[in-house]
């Protein structure tokens, strides 16, 4: 996430907790069961004058993808 205001993800009803420094840009680590080429999640602002949550979708490049 290119913010620092996110304190927490939705993944299918699940929530995930940040796992940056504070203060830095909000980073998560969501385990995933299937790689698919879309995911859906929501995530929890702070950034505005109260909480928002905000649906997202994103969309993977796999060949975009380096291999380790």
């Amino acid at each position: 996430m290119s913010s620092p205001w996110f304190d927490y993800v939705l993944v299918d009803g699940v929530k995930f907790e940040p796992s940056n420094e504070p203060g830095l840009n909000s980073s998560f680590t969501v385990p995933l069961e299937e790689m698919n080429d879309k995911f859906a999640f929501i995530a929890d602002t702070v950034a505005m004058s109260e909480p928002h949550e905000i649906s997202y979708s994103v969309e993977i490049d796999w060949s975009k993808l380096q291999k380790d």
